[in-house]
């Protein structure tokens, strides 16, 4: 079994907010469903290169964060029914496009904390995960997933999960291996 992240590639377009606590709002995202009460937050889509001002490609996933899938346009439309049973699609408020949020829902306690590397703070709260390994029978071959050490933080992504995504050709996202079982 091989698990993987959110990866940028190459100089595709982004996403901001416009306001800061709103990037906070969508960064403690906690695998909880906010559908029901969700208020979509503005976004703008970065479309030049903030350092030398060359134009950016165009991104049917603009970056955000690893931490957060966006899906624009075509990537909502092909994308969002491969990720559908593993979380909602929250939409977002953009001037330039139709862009929305994957909230994923699913929470597997996979972590096989006793062989992943942890730091944790002086009263021993977990501060980051410097390498995972996850015990295989705990995820199921095709997810998208978070784990209850890091709620508001990474997505993970299993290698069927990520052909899939990858085989739709859409622009702007990419996924680096984060632990294969067979080499562990």
């Amino acid at each position: 079994m091989r698990v993987f992240q959110l990866y940028p590639v190459g100089e595709y377009e982004f996403l901001t907010t416009e306001d800061e606590d709103d990037l906070e709002q969508l960064g403690e995202l906690d695998a909880t469903s906010l559908a029901a009460d969700w208020t979509p937050v503005p976004v703008e889509l970065g479309t030049t290169d903030e350092d030398s001002g060359a134009p950016l490609l165009r991104a049917d996933f603009p970056w955000l964060g690893s931490w957060s899938l966006v899906l624009r346009d075509q990537g909502i439309d092909l994308a969002g029914p491969v990720l559908d049973s593993f979380g909602e699609l929250l939409p977002l408020t953009c001037p330039d496009a139709r862009v929305a949020l994957f909230n994923p829902l699913v929470v597997l306690d996979a972590l096989d904390e006793s062989r992943s590397k942890l730091v944790r703070f002086p009263d021993g709260d977990l501060m980051v995960i410097e390498k995972y390994v996850f015990a295989q029978r705990a995820i199921p071959e095709r997810s998208v997933f978070k784990i209850p050490q890091e709620r508001s933080g990474a997505v993970f992504y299993t290698e069927p999960v990520v052909d899939e995504l990858r085989g739709l050709g859409l622009a702007g996202l990419d996924f680096k291996l984060l632990w294969d079982s067979d080499a562990d």
